[in-house]
């Protein structure tokens, strides 16, 4: 809901750091594995309940992944390995943090559930995506929706600082997960009545 704004945000607040990166031919699959690596960081963080160090570590790896594409299309450098790269282990590295709040909660099943909402929205984003059309320069064509990057990140940032009120959190997360689902299998019924 929010990243397509987000997105030209720093699209426009950062063209001399992506000229800068495109200048040292720094590859756009770089930035994605750096994104990677400092977002899944905060994994550690999670678990040791030192929640501050989990939140600048990831959304420091969540700004890594907003220079990828932006270096992939200053660059000519778009490639269906690159847009593969990103989902995956975008999708990856928030599974992988919903798992860390999984174990340090003593195996709380809400958050067997987040995943599985994760898995939902980025199938159903991806499939409905794929039919409609595409309005921006990206490799992968996402179906918008209540629940996207953006406020996954708002939603995690919430349990870091509010960490009393996770189960809250939780349940008011579920909720946006299952209606952005919910949103997509109408979306595409809609197209398809005959």
């Amino acid at each position: 809901m929010i990243d397509a704004s987000f997105r030209k945000i720093l699209e426009n607040s950062s063209l001399g750091l992506v000229q800068f990166l495109v200048r040292k031919n720094v590859h756009p699959n770089t930035l994605t594995w750096m994104s990677f690596f400092i977002s899944t960081a905060s994994c550690y963080f999670i678990i040791a309940d030192q929640y501050l160090l989990a939140l600048l570590f990831w959304w420091s790896g969540r700004l890594f992944d907003g220079l990828d594409g932006l270096v992939a299309r200053a660059a000519k450098l778009q490639s269906a390995r690159g847009g593969f790269l990103d989902i995956s282990l975008d999708m990856l590295a928030y599974s992988l943090v919903a798992f860390s709040f999984f174990l340090r909660s003593k195996f709380d099943v809400l958050w067997c559930l987040v995943i599985v909402g994760y898995v939902m929205c980025i199938t159903t984003a991806l499939a409905l995506g794929s039919v409609e059309t595409n309005k921006d320069n990206r490799t992968l064509k996402l179906a918008q929706g209540l629940a996207e990057a953006g406020e996954t990140g708002i939603f995690y940032s919430c349990v870091w600082l509010y960490p009393e009120f996770e189960k809250v959190f939780l349940l008011i997360w579920l909720g946006c997960l299952f209606l952005t689902v919910s949103a997509r299998f109408v979306r595409i019924y809609q197209k398809d009545v005959k």
